[in-house]
């Protein structure tokens, strides 16, 4: 016998997912779990570099911190939900979002471990 189960928004009963689907599912939320860590473990190493970069303020490199991570929580809520409706798959650009992201954390790490006293 397949379990069934209840869609809450729908309120409609549902067969439980193939193996397939099941695979694809935990494969996504590994993927969700492993990008929030990643943000959370970034978010970490960008205080701290800030903090050596500030001249050890550690209130102002928090500050600076949070203040891009929200700005760009709000920028890309504002920019993805007006073109996400015309996105034929959003867990790929997901993707190529957090690999852009990972491009620009590598430069901007680049950038920062150059000596710029000669300018």
């Amino acid at each position: 016998m397949t379990p069934v189960f209840l869609h809450i928004q729908t309120m409609r009963l549902a067969r439980a997912p193939s193996l397939a689907q099941s695979w694809i599912v935990t494969g996504l939320m590994a993927s969700l779990f492993l990008s929030g860590s990643a943000g959370l473990i970034n978010q970490v190493v960008w205080q701290r570099a800030l903090k050596v970069f500030l001249g050890g303020s550690e209130t102002i490199s928090c500050m600076v911190v949070v203040f891009v991570f929200l700005g760009g929580l709000g920028w890309g809520s504002f920019w993805v939900g007006r073109r996400l409706k015309s996105v034929e798959r959003p867990w790929n650009l997901l993707g190529r979002i957090e690999l852009l992201l990972a491009v620009v954390n590598c430069l901007i790490c680049w950038l920062l471990s150059l000596d710029l006293s000669a300018f």
